[in-house]
Formats: structure tokens, C-alpha cells, sequence
């Protein structure tokens, strides 16, 4: 079956960094299996090993779990688990692990995991595992998040009491998607909903969005009282991103902030996860056919849009600053006007 154009967008869309948030800790950057830290100023290389004192090679980086860099790590193609067409096992199985400051392993979390989210001030991680299920850890606790569906993204508030959750039906896969016997049947398994939650409890507080497309990338304002995501028309190649106020939880579809396309002189639309606020404008990392990534700066409102910088992993450091990596795999810092600086 053909797919649409959309389909194409999302795919690019379904990369994924680390989670939106303000970090205290310098930025992190993954090159060539190991970690580069980069505080503004200076670069500093971290081979990282495994307990037994292996090399281990980084997968992806996410973010920072109590002052620590969580990544996965690369498996061995033989220890990949389950069938490698069936729901992305063989590509989206990987030890999940927070490193020391030496880039030791220092504790695993999960063997079998697809993405990760740390919460923006480094006290709790969801994760999410290649059959899609999702987790919550805080401190030694780990909790099922109760949902009925699979999983595909999480995000939380900036205040990090929230969390939005992207959620696809339970026969969701990669083999069902490609093997829809029809249209009808693509169209249900490429439909995603949002659900909101309390950081806290993992209570369901509403379903927030829920409609006939793709719904996915989810990221709050700064004050946590909004919830902005991209939807995907599944019958054109309509996109955007849109807003929604959290105090009207419900069935919608939100409100149509930046509409993207390819067309010359189009938004892009971002990676999941890059999307981050610097003042009062959006930050975030639009891919590119070859693999490769570009960062863009925006109002919330889609004004001003202008790439930046050729580059990939847009993170905020500590001073305000935005750090990205070049194509040429070294760390920099975002060159912006002085008035977008200003916006901090």
C-alpha cells in the first residue's frame, strides 16, 4: 500500500533526542558511540564502559537522571530479542543505563528499551520499551503507567507535575502498519491520542486530544499551562503544530499555531523531543532527506521562522545558551542576534 506524503514527515519526525527541558548540567552530545560534555566553553570526551570494564557504545543520549546522562546502549545484532520485524524489536531493544561521571555504567534500568524521558529537573524517567509499554521511575520505584494502547512518546510539564502521553491503539505495530489489508485499517493504526496525567500519582486526569489523525510530539509552555503537539491529517498532507490550554481537556484537535510544510519557504516540522523554549521563542531540529539536521528558531506562532544553523541536538546549558552539534560532530553554541539573546 502507498503511503502517503505525510508519512514521510512523521518518519523524519520520529527521531528522537532527549526530552524539553531547562538542565543544569552541561550538554551531551553523541559521537561516534561516545559521549562528548560540552559546557559552553569546552568539550570533554567520555569513553563509556561497562561494569566490566568493556567499551559500551552509546546509542542515543536522553537527558540527565539525578545529575547523570541516561542512554541506551548498542546491542550486538545477535542479542536482539523477538522477531526484528515485530514491533520494532530489532532495532528498538537496547539496555537503558545512567553512567557515572567517568562514563561507567552505574546502574541499569531497563534491557528493552525505545525511548527515554527524563523529567526536566532530573528526579524522575519515563521510559518506554520496543513493545511499547510505558514506565515511570522515581527513585527506587518503578511504576506501569496504566494506559489502553501503546505508547509512543511522553513529555513532561515543565513544572513536571504533568504528563502528556501519545498513545496508538493496542494492535499498533510496525508489521500491522505495513501490512494493512485496507485503507480503513491503515488510518485506525496511524490514529494517536493524547492523554494527560498526574507526574505524581500516574493518575489519568483527561484525554486531551483525541480526533481522526496523528497526533504526536507533545511539549508544554513554560508555565505549564498549555500543551502544544503536531497533528497529521490522515486523508491530505495538511500539518502543524497546534495548542491547546490544559484547562480544556477534551475532545479536540487544538488550535492550528504554525502550519508546516516542504513547499520553498515552509516550516518544517521537528524532531520529536527538540522542540525547547528559549524566552518567549521555540528552538527546535528539523531533519533533512539525507539524515542529517538543521535548527530553527520560531514565535510559538509560527512569526519570524528562520533556520539558524546546520546542525542536529539542540540542548539549552545552564546560562541560557543553545548548544547544537555541527555537522562536523563538534559542539557549539547557537550564534543569535543580540535581541533573540535578550529572550532568554
Amino acid at each position: 500500500m502507498r503511503q502517503p506524503a505525510y508519512m514521510m514527515a512523521l518518519a523524519l519526525g520520529a527521531m528522537l533526542s532527549f526530552s524539553t527541558g531547562v538542565r543544569s548540567q552541561p550538554a551531551y552530545f553523541c559521537v561516534n558511540g561516545g559521549l562528548v560534555a560540552f559546557d559552553g566553553a569546552q568539550s570533554r570526551s567520555i569513553a563509556p564502559r561497562h561494569k566490566n570494564g568493556e567499551p559500551a557504545h552509546v546509542h542515543r543520549f536522553w537527558g540527565t537522571f539525578h545529575n547523570r546522562p541516561v542512554v541506551t546502549l548498542e546491542m550486538p545484532e545477535s542479542k536482539h530479542k523477538g522477531d526484528p520485524l515485530a514491533a520494532g524489536a530489532a532495532t528498538e531493544a537496547h539496555p537503558l543505563v545512567v553512567l557515572d561521571e567517568l562514563g561507567r555504567v552505574e546502574s541499569v534500568i531497563a534491557n528493552d528499551v525505545a525511548r527515554a524521558f527524563p523529567s526536566p529537573d532530573g528526579l524522575a524517567l519515563a521510559y518506554v520499551t520496543s513493545d511499547r509499554r510505558c514506565f515511570v521511575k522515581r527513585g527506587e520505584s518503578v511504576t506501569t503507567l496504566t494506559v489502553n494502547g501503546r505508547v509512543s512518546h511522553v513529555a513532561w510539564s515543565s513544572d513536571c507535575t504533568k504528563l502528556a502521553v501519545v498513545i496508538y491503539p493496542e494492535d499498533w505495530s510496525p508489521t500491522a502498519v505495513n501490512n494493512a489489508r485496507t485503507t480503513d485499517e491503515f488510518f485506525r493504526l496511524q490514529t494517536s491520542k493524547i492523554l494527560l496525567f498526574d507526574a505524581i500519582s500516574l493518575a489519568p486526569l483527561a484525554t486531551v486530544v483525541e480526533n481522526d489523525g496523528t497526533n504526536y510530539n507533545p511539549f508544554f509552555s513554560p508555565d505549564s499551562d498549555e500543551l502544544y503537539y503536531i497533528h497529521l491529517d490522515l486523508l491530505d498532507d495538511s500539518g502543524g503544530v497546534r495548542k491547546l490550554m490544559i484547562g480544556d481537556a477534551g475532545t479536540t484537535t487544538g488550535q492550528l499555531m504554525i502550519s508546516t510544510g516542504d513547499q520553498s519557504g515552509g516550516i518544517p516540522l521537528g524532531r520529536v523531543g527538540t522542540y525547547l523554549w528559549h524566552g518567549s521563542r521555540l528552538v527546535f531540529e528539523a531533519g533533512t532527506p539525507e539524515g542529517g539536521g538543521v535548527v530553527w528558531m520560531l514565535a510559538p506562532d509560527g512569526k519570524g521562522a528562520r533556520s539558524v544553523a546546520p546542525g542536529r541536538y539542540p540542548q539549552k546549558l545552564a546560562d541560557g545558551r543553545i548548544a547544537y552539534l555541527r555537522p562536523d560532530s563538534q559542539p557549539a553554541v547557537l550564534e543569535l542576534s543580540p535581541t533573540e539573546d535578550k529572550q532568554q
